[in-house]
């Protein structure tokens, strides 16, 4: 059985959290050249507060390796 409010619509809020890309990436890169393991790609998860952030690492391509 169905209420009746199943017909309303949901607003989803969330806040967004600052989080500074290009110095993630480069710590991401230092523990990543520190840990001896020769991966080609990386796969981020991140929370729903991130998500204004998403596409930021696919700008952060002029970072290289150490």
């Amino acid at each position: 059985m169905y209420h009746r409010n199943y017909r309303l619509p949901v607003i989803y809020v969330f806040g967004k959290k600052p989080v500074d890309v290009n110095d993630a990436t480069q710590k991401l890169l230092e523990s990543h050249v520190s840990s001896n393991i020769s991966a080609k790609s990386v796969f981020f998860r991140h929370d729903v507060a991130y998500t204004h952030e998403a596409g930021a690492p696919k700008e952060a391509d002029s970072l290289t390796t150490c």
